[in-house]
Formats: structure tokens, sequence, C-alpha cells
């Protein structure tokens, strides 16, 4: 998972009046060099991850077909929950599958069969978010092997 860099270093505003009077104040920590600040994250808590392992390329189905995602998930020190949506990729419109599967299950990879029967026609990538209500929501899409990076 990536993280956000927030470089922090020394400001300085000065008010002049009437070329008489220089203030220079200081806005941030005496260093001389910018301190490097990490976030989002919670002290203490282990963010969640996931990572589909199927499907790994593009494929179509007949409308009211069923295919089956599988991933692998992990939290190690709280009880996450994931979703599954189907995007479209016209226009983004998310219909979620499935909301609220345990990740502290003891049996992997974990597996979902998607039923089409009530998706629209249209093109779609598989996205999975794993929260634990802790950290900030882990989000992901099913990427075609070998690709550079494109979803599924």
């Amino acid at each position: 998972m990536s993280k956000f860099r927030i470089f922090v270093g020394r400001a300085r505003v000065a008010l002049l009046g009437l070329g008489l009077v220089a203030l220079l104040l200081s806005l941030a920590c005496p260093a001389s060099s910018p301190t490097e600040v990490l976030g989002p994250a919670t002290v203490g808590n282990e963010a969640p991850f996931l990572e589909f392992l199927s499907p790994t390329s593009s494929f179509s189905v007949n409308r009211g077909d069923s295919f089956e995602v599988t991933w692998r998930d992990s939290d190690t020190d709280s009880s996450a929950l994931i979703k599954l949506e189907m995007v479209q990729t016209e226009n983004n419109v998310a219909t979620v599958i499935i909301d609220g599967i345990q990740e502290d299950d003891l049996v992997g990879p974990d597996v979902w069969s998607i039923d089409t029967t009530l998706l629209a026609e249209a093109t779609y990538y598989v996205r999975g978010t794993i929260s634990d209500g802790v950290n900030v929501p882990y989000v992901t899409y099913a990427l075609i092997s070998g690709g550079a990076g494109s979803r599924v």
C-alpha cells in the first residue's frame, strides 16, 4: 500500500510596517531542512490487505451466468470486512455484489461466485475493499497478469 508523503519545513513570513520594523515569524519547527511525515496511518494497528488471485485476464460471460473471483486477505490485528463490487467501465457506477465477508476465516484463498443475472449488460471491473474500521479502507481491482496493471 502506498503512503502519502508530506514534507514539513521552515516557513517564514516577514511583516513590514512603514519600512521601520521587520518581524520574522517562524511557522514550523526550527529544523533547517524538511522533516518527513508519513500518513495516513494509525499507530499500533496494521492496515488490512486484499489481493485478487483470479480472474487474471479479461473474459466474457452471458447474462445470467456466474463466475468466480478468488483472493487472499490479511489483517493480523483486527477483524476486517470485505466488500466485492462490479464497476461499469463506461461510467464508474458500482454494483455491490456482497458486503460484510469476514476476513478472519481460517481457509484460503477466499472465493465468491458472482451471479450476473441482475447486472446490466456492460463491461465491468471487479473491485474489492477491505476495512477494519481503524485504518483507511484498502481498495483494489482484479488485474490482468503480465500486463501493465490493466483492470479485469
